[in-house]
């Protein structure tokens, strides 16, 4: 790499450095603490001009301080998922996505459209409920089977048994859950 070049070389190989060599290895592994790549050290210390060694750290500062953001947002969703790990609670959707890097909102794309399509189909099974126990209901109350005899009327109740079920569990997702997060948070304050 040429970055550190001894000022003799001996007869048997060994390699002298001079105090400036030392001063120069230094600022080497200063500027490798720093996390400069091999290449951008050459470039700082081949340029004497002190506004351009100002400018790249600089530059660094900034990546680092996002890069420390980062860190510090990862670290807090590492400590979220400890604490709910631990009190058994599930974490609310958005805090579970702090620490992600958002660059292209793809993660939230994908979570609304998640979100909306679970709705939509609980909405389905919510109506296909009420229609199921409005018709085999309608048909078995009035003993005129949907399906032919013998078992018409007993499908008519595992249908109307199968729309109950719907509704309960549709509706259970589409209207308590929110209000189940909600209390979940609330606790969590209560807690804090």
């Amino acid at each position: 790499m040429g970055l550190l070049i001894p000022t003799k070389v001996g007869e048997n190989n060994y390699r002298y450095y001079s105090v400036d060599d030392i001063k120069r290895l230094q600022e080497i592994l200063v500027y490798r603490t720093m996390n400069f790549s091999l290449n951008d050290i050459r470039e700082i210390l081949n340029n004497q001009n002190n506004e351009s060694r100002i400018y790249r750290l600089e530059q660094k500062l900034e990546i680092v301080k996002s890069q420390m953001n980062n860190l510090q947002e990862v670290i807090a969703t590492i400590e979220q998922s400890i604490i709910a790990e631990r009190e058994n609670i599930y974490m609310v959707e958005k805090d579970m996505f702090k620490g992600v890097k958002k660059e292209d909102d793809v993660y939230k794309s994908m979570q609304s459209l998640t979100i909306l399509f679970s709705k939509i189909v609980n909405l389905i099974f919510f109506i296909l409920g009420f229609v199921l126990i409005y018709y085999h209901g309608r048909a078995y109350l009035n003993n005129q089977p949907i399906f032919p005899s013998p078992a018409g009327n007993t499908i008519s109740l595992i249908f109307i048994v199968f729309g109950v079920v719907s509704i309960l569990t549709s509706s259970y997702t589409l209207f308590f859950t929110k209000i189940r997060k909600q209390l979940e948070i609330a606790n969590k304050r209560k807690k804090s």
